[in-house]
């Protein structure tokens, strides 16, 4: 995280306020070990300089403000750190993004240290972090680190697993649960934007996917690896990603589940403006025009609603990052469908987690 320091503290510092003291000691202290990002105008930094003892150490995040000077454009959101709840002087722009926190309301050092990213399984951290390193520039410059904590939120219980993290700063993300464009989305995101709105959480940020879950950002390449001895599945969704509804129909595409009877049924029901397309990119992969008449006619029956287009298994984003953590230099090749869902995700994973490399003693 990016903690700004607002003239207020400096200025409680020079009035040898011990509580501001303290917590200034531990951000040199996460900042030194490759915990947070710090930052102030120039000035403000001289003037903890100047108080001698262990604020002479701010000297070397002077040293390096130039060098961090653009990760203000890469974040969403930074917080700025104040003392007796004075405003900020700061670019509008950059308010925007800001969250303020009265520095003598954090409890100590570990609420400084450590981010948590939220997600409704752990496999689903691994990925978003896997991603994150991969598209994230500044993490390919030698001065940045990347320093979050996976937290496993569950689904419905989401809500009173994040109760646990007050005090400390944390990303939700979760996925839409759509299985068509006019879907509405899942109960897990309506939970944590009523949380939100109600609750009005410090240190909370959030997001929900655009797809219908992290399985559909899986890169395609992994994907035909690990499931190369039925190549017959992923053969069919080649086909689709080049059709020109194929971006449509993957974003909700239930790479688990497949794309059922019920599916098609549910789109006529609710979404009839699509179904056209869906019948078209159907019968571009073999599916024949009476089978989708019959698939229309028939009922519900958990027994027979078999797949039109085959999913991959429960364990497909377990197989997956099996795949990722024991093979070097795995191609990180995503589609259309999915770069707004990764630019967003590894660009809030990296607002919540910058931080500096460790210094040396």
């Amino acid at each position: 995280m990016l903690y700004y320091i607002d003239s207020s503290i400096v200025e409680a510092a020079e009035n040898q306020n011990d509580s501001v003291v303290q917590r200034l000691d531990e951000l040199l202290y996460c900042w030194k070990r490759g915990l947070c990002v710090l930052d102030s105008r120039r000035r403000n930094l001289d003037r903890l300089i100047a108080l001698g003892g262990s604020m002479k150490e701010f000297s070397a995040v002077k040293a390096v403000k130039q060098g961090i000077h653009n990760i203000y454009s890469d974040i969403d959101f930074f917080i700025v750190l104040t003392n007796g709840n004075a405003n900020p002087q700061l670019d509008a722009n950059l308010l925007k993004k800001a969250a303020l926190l009265e520095i003598t309301s954090v409890s100590g050092v570990f609420n400084f240290a450590i981010n948590f990213v939220v997600c409704e399984n752990v496999r689903d951290y691994d990925l978003y972090k896997w991603g994150t390193d991969s598209l994230v520039k500044a993490l390919k410059d030698n001065i940045f680190n990347l320093n979050i904590m996976p937290y496993n939120g569950g689904g419905s219980t989401i809500v009173d697993s994040v109760r646990h993290l007050n005090g400390f700063n944390k990303l939700l993300i979760t996925d839409s649960d759509k299985k068509y464009a006019s879907c509405p989305k899942g109960c897990t995101d309506s939970l944590i934007q009523q949380y939100i709105r109600s609750e009005r959480p410090d240190l909370c940020w959030s997001y929900t996917l655009i797809v219908h879950e992290v399985e559909n950002l899986l890169p395609f390449e992994v994907i035909e690896n690990v499931t190369s001895t039925v190549r017959y599945k992923i053969k069919k969704l080649n086909i689709i990603k080049d059709d020109a509804f194929g971006n449509t129909f993957l974003i909700y595409f239930d790479f688990k589940n497949g794309f059922r009877c019920s599916h098609l049924r549910l789109i006529r029901k609710n979404e009839n403006t699509s179904l056209g397309n869906y019948k078209k990119l159907l019968s571009s992969i073999g599916i024949s025009e009476d089978r989708i008449k019959k698939t229309l006619k028939m009922k519900y029956d958990k027994n027979t609603d078999n797949e039109l287009i085959c999913g991959f298994g429960d364990s497909i984003l377990a197989d997956c990052l099996t795949y990722i953590s024991s093979h070097d230099n795995v191609n990180f090749k995503i589609l259309d469908y999915q770069k707004e869902d990764w630019e967003n995700v590894s660009r809030k994973i990296w607002s919540l987690g910058c931080a500096m490399k460790p210094k040396r003693n």
